[in-house]
């Protein structure tokens, strides 16, 4: 749970660490708030439903105001990756450069409107300065999905340093019958 968020304040503690000012603009429920003025960044409010939803044009004009006085927007998930690629694409050529990482491609969801997702990302995709997945995999799909034009998707892995936290010692018995693995988002 939280993945986004935990990665969204990571990368606060980081910035106001390097002295640059910070400001997320993000629902109000959930941790991320609290997390974000605690390590020192200012915090908007920016509601916006998972879903499409007439009022993510509120949300993109929030965002367009904000760009202008900032030098860069970095969009994470990918609702945040599309209005926040059109708020700052709506600025012409004073527009700040765009980051958009999806944590999880929007067409992954499935349902009747994964083909409009794709399509959607495939006009999107050359709005960004840069496009950075949390994983290989995550590049992989994305690349295989938009083709050509997403040749240049960079990866910053996001995830445990197996380096570091590798198990040792005697693997435990487990039986042959299949492993289920849940996971969910909040």
């Amino acid at each position: 749970m939280n993945g986004v968020a935990i990665c969204v304040r990571d990368l606060v503690q980081a910035a106001v660490s390097g002295g640059y000012q910070v400001t997320v603009a993000c629902p109000s429920n959930g941790d991320l708030p609290a997390w974000v003025r605690e390590r020192g960044a200012s915090w908007e409010p920016l509601e916006m439903r998972r879903s499409p939803h007439p009022g993510d044009l509120l949300a993109v004009m929030r965002i367009r105001r904000l760009a202008r006085t900032h030098g860069l927007v970095h969009a994470h998930s990918s609702k945040a990756g599309v209005v926040g690629r059109l708020a700052v694409a709506s600025l012409g050529r004073r527009r700040p450069p765009i980051v958009f990482t999806p944590h999880g491609w929007s067409w992954l969801v499935g349902g009747r409107l994964a083909p409009v997702y794709r399509q959607t990302e495939r006009i999107m995709l050359p709005l960004a300065t840069a496009v950075v997945a949390v994983s290989a995999e995550e590049r992989a799909h994305g690349q295989a999905i938009l083709g050509p034009q997403a040749a240049g998707i960079k990866v910053n892995a996001n995830g445990v340093d197996v380096s570091r936290f590798s198990p040792e010692g005697p693997v435990a018995d487990r039986p042959d019958d299949p492993l289920i693995v849940c996971v969910g988002r909040q």
